[in-house]
C-alpha cells in the first residue's frame, strides 16, 4: 500500500479491516494507546471472545503517526462490525448525557476514562479491605469518595448552568484544583483536609467568576444526564481522579509490602455490574452481535 493513501481515512479502513480479516482475526480495532488494550480486550472478551487485532496509532492526513482519540474519532464513516474504534468519553456525558455512539460503530467508557471505572465505589473498597492487613485502622475509600463526588460535582455543575452551551473553561479550572498528591494531614479522617481544600478552591471559583448562582441550574442539568452526587466523581478528568487514588492508596501500602495498583486497584480487569459497563457491554452487543 503506497504511503500516501495512508491518509485517506477510507482506504486505511479497509486496508485494517482486511489485514484483520485475512490473518483470521475476529475484528481490527483502533485504540487511543496501547495501555488501552489490557481494559478494551477484557471487555470484549466477557461480552464476545475472540481475537482482535489492536491498533494503537495510525497516520495522520499529515503524514504523521498519530495516536488519541481525535485518530481514532477520524475513522467515523469508515467504520462496521469488522473494524471499529474504543474512546474515553472524556467530557462527553456530562456535555450531552450517556448517549451510544454505536450508529458510528464506536465504543465509549460514558465514565471520563476506563482508569476512572477502576475507582469505582464500592469495589474498589472492598478489594482494599480483602487483602489489607489493617482495613479498620485504615484508609476508606468509600467514605473518602463519597466525600469527593458531593465536592466536585459543584464544578461540574458550573460547566452545564447553560444546557445549551458548556463552558469549556470550567474542566479546566476543575482539573487544576484536583489536585494528584496530598499532604499527609489530609490524609487523615478518610481525606477530610483534602476534600475540604477542593470545596474552598471551588467556592472561591464560584464567587470570583459569577458562577455560584447557576449551580443549581447546573445540577439539574446533571441530573438529567445521569449524574449526581453518587457518581460525580467518574466524571471529572480520569487522572485527577484515579491519580489521587493510586498516591493514597500507595501510601497506605508502602509499609505492607503490597502493590497498591496491581494487587488492588487493577486486581480485575473484567468489571461488572456497574452503569457505565453495563452501557459498554450493550453497546458490544449492537455492535458485535
Amino acid at each position: 500500500m503506497e504511503w500516501n493513501a495512508f491518509w485517506d481515512r477510507g482506504h486505511l479502513a479497509e486496508y485494517y479491516r482486511n489485514e484483520a480479516l485475512m490473518n483470521g482475526k475476529t475484528a481490527a480495532v483502533h485504540l487511543e494507546s496501547a495501555e488501552d488494550e489490557d481494559f478494551w480486550n477484557g471487555m470484549l472478551q466477557l461480552n464476545h471472545p475472540g481475537s482482535y487485532h489492536y491498533i494503537y496509532s495510525s497516520k495522520s492526513k499529515r503524514g504523521n503517526e498519530t495516536s488519541g482519540r481525535p485518530e481514532c474519532l477520524s475513522f467515523c464513516g469508515f467504520l462496521d462490525k469488522f473494524f471499529f474504534v474504543c474512546i474515553d468519553s472524556d467530557t462527553d456525558s456530562v456535555r450531552k448525557g450517556r448517549n451510544s455512539r454505536t450508529d458510528d460503530f464506536v465504543l465509549q467508557t460514558y465514565a471520563y476514562s476506563w482508569e476512572s471505572l477502576f475507582c469505582h465505589i464500592p469495589e474498589l473498597q472492598t478489594r482494599f479491605s480483602e487483602i489489607n492487613i489493617h482495613p479498620k485502622r485504615d484508609f476508606d475509600f468509600s467514605v473518602f469518595l463519597s466525600q469527593y463526588s458531593k465536592t466536585v460535582i459543584k464544578g461540574l455543575a458550573m460547566a452545564v448552568e447553560d444546557e445549551k452551551k458548556t463552558d469549556d473553561s470550567v474542566f479546566n479550572i476543575l482539573s487544576s484544583i484536583l489536585e494528584t498528591q496530598c499532604q499527609a494531614d489530609e490524609m487523615l479522617n478518610n481525606g477530610e483536609l483534602y476534600v475540604k481544600s477542593i470545596e474552598n478552591e471551588l467556592s472561591d471559583y464560584a464567587t470570583s467568576s459569577g458562577k455560584e448562582s447557576g449551580i443549581k441550574k447546573g445540577l439539574e442539568v446533571l441530573r438529567k444526564r445521569g449524574i449526581d452526587e453518587s457518581n460525580a466523581y467518574l466524571y471529572v478528568r480520569g487522572h485527577n481522579l484515579y491519580d489521587i487514588v493510586v498516591y493514597i492508596g500507595k501510601r497506605c501500602c508502602s509499609q505492607k509490602g503490597l502493590n497498591f495498583e496491581r494487587d488492588i486497584l487493577k486486581k480485575d480487569y473484567l468489571l461488572q455490574g456497574y452503569k457505565e459497563t453495563d452501557l459498554i457491554q450493550e453497546d458490544i452487543t449492537k455492535i458485535l452481535g
